[in-house]
């Protein structure tokens, strides 16, 4: 009888750890990937329509400012479409950029500045603070910024020249990228 219910509890101790490391191995990597993909999906969308080229433009040099009033504005419009966060917000000010993430009740917040890199669009410096980091780290959220921009800025074949931080706005000087 003892050896049965030692066998049983072996048994099911090994399910568990069979779960937990599927868990860690299998499922946490697909579900940071998918709050990657949402997050860059999102920002890509907002950064398009802050910018609003039109499709058939010919690349010009240009300053595109966008405006933390109207992104948060338009964040907040769509925030039933973004699955990652309850809330998202961003701030701008001259000594950095700051992304705010609402999810069940927890803030995290990411903080960085920007650049402009070899012709694209880079953040620098950034940190994270709250739980949500455990799902998307400081350089995933950098990451993520530095794809919305420069994968729109390559789709209008433009290269960055200049990013700078404003109170409430991020100035872009673009060029046309060479061909």
């Amino acid at each position: 009888m003892r050896r049965g219910c030692i066998l049983g509890i072996g048994a099911l101790l090994l399910l568990c750890v069979v779960t937990l490391g599927v868990g860690i191995f299998v499922a946490l990597p697909r579900l940071r990937d998918a709050v990657q993909e949402t997050a860059a999906e999102a920002l890509a969308t907002e950064i398009a329509m802050q910018m609003a080229i039109p499709p058939a433009a010919t690349p010009a040099a240009a300053t595109y400012i966008i405006r933390e009033d109207a992104l948060n504005a338009s964040l907040r419009q769509r925030s039933a479409s973004i699955d990652i966060a309850e809330e998202i917000t961003v701030s701008l000010a001259p000594e950095r950029l700051q992304l705010r993430l609402v999810a069940n009740n927890q803030v995290t917040t990411y903080t960085g500045q920007v650049a402009a890199v070899d012709g694209r669009f880079a953040v620098t410096g950034m940190t994270a603070d709250g739980m949500y980091e455990f799902f998307l780290s400081a350089g995933a959220a950098a990451g993520v910024l530095e794809e919305a921009v420069n994968g729109y800025l390559a789709a209008q074949r433009l290269r960055l020249v200049s990013a700078t931080l404003g109170d409430g706005t991020l100035t872009l000087q673009v060029e046309p990228a060479p061909a």
